[in-house]
């Protein structure tokens, strides 16, 4: 099961988000919250059958869940990273292994969710540990770690329109534990365990 625990009431309380009493649900979480207070959450739900990316949000005052992307052959949605922009929209960084072991982003900007393939490099487990951010443009801006034979620290952004790779540390086998800050300026930030 996934859950909330928030201070909003002046002392933590708990709320059960989705899957009460279900063992694997709520993997791989992450958090954002908004501009209104509302809570936007993505998680993997590894129930029987259902191997999803999962999202949930409270925007509505209750908690509501949706499957943004989902098959019953292979793993989708782990290490998920969530990111709100400032007219609510929702970005999530995830990995998957349907799509040759994929970095994937999704978001609901539209007003429907969409997916895009953003690295799946042939050789190597690509889109573990990412991280996403988002700037005041609506870009996003990802960190993630690509598990290759030189094991690298990657960013990804779609600053231009679409996105684009860059490697940036090869040193060792380094780039794991991720996590991304975009400044006002567009510059991006990330820290990572070497």
């Amino acid at each position: 099961s996934i859950f909330l625990a928030d201070t909003s009431d002046g002392a933590f309380g708990t709320t059960t988000v989705d899957g009460a009493g279900t063992t694997d649900m709520g993997q791989y979480s992450s958090i954002a919250v908004g501009t209104s207070g509302a809570a936007y959450i993505s998680y993997y739900d590894n129930t029987t059958g259902n191997k999803a990316l999962m999202y949930a949000t409270n925007v509505s005052g209750s908690f509501g869940t949706f499957t943004v992307d989902t098959t019953s052959s292979a793993d989708v949605g782990l290490w998920t990273s969530i990111a709100v922009g400032t007219s609510g929209a929702a970005y999530i960084s995830y990995y998957s292994d349907s799509t040759h072991d994929a970095l994937m982003y999704a978001t609901n900007v539209t007003g429907s969710w969409g997916t895009t393939t953003v690295d799946n490099t042939s050789d190597a487990i690509t889109g573990e540990y990412s991280s996403i951010a988002v700037g005041t443009s609506g870009a996003a801006y990802i960190s993630y770690y690509n598990n290759s034979a030189s094991d690298n620290l990657m960013y990804a952004t779609n600053v231009s329109g679409s996105f684009g790779t860059t490697t940036v540390d090869t040193t060792g086998n380094t780039g794991q534990d991720t996590s991304i800050a975009v400044g006002t300026s567009g510059a991006a930030y990330i820290s990572y365990y070497d």
